[in-house]
C-alpha cells in the first residue's frame, strides 16, 4: 500500500485519535476514517476500527454528511458553525 495522505485528525480520547486519510490499495484510491491508538510518546498505530470508502462514493458520502449536519443543527445537537 502506498503511503497515506493525512487530511484531518482529531482526538477521540486520551489514547485514540481518528484520522481521515487518502490511501491507495491495488491501484485504487480510498478515503479512510480510521481509529489509531497509542500511548503518549509512541507512534500511533491503526486499528481495525474504521471504514474505507471508494473515491467513486465520495459524492454520496458528502451528501450524507451534509444531511447529517442539517439534522444535528435542527435537533440542537450541535451549534451553528462559526467561520
Amino acid at each position: 500500500m502506498a503511503e497515506e495522505e493525512i487530511i484531518a485528525q482529531f482526538q477521540k480520547n486520551a489514547r485514540e485519535e481518528i484520522r481521515v486519510t487518502i490511501n491507495e490499495f491495488k491501484n485504487n484510491k480510498y478515503i479512510h476514517f480510521r481509529t489509531y491508538v497509542g500511548f503518549e510518546g509512541e507512534e500511533k498505530k491503526p486499528t481495525p476500527k474504521g471504514i474505507a470508502v471508494s473515491l467513486d462514493l465520495f459524492p454520496e458520502l458528502k451528501k450524507a454528511m451534509t444531511l447529517l449536519e442539517k439534522r444535528l443543527l435542527e435537533q440542537g445537537l450541535i451549534d451553528v458553525p462559526q467561520e
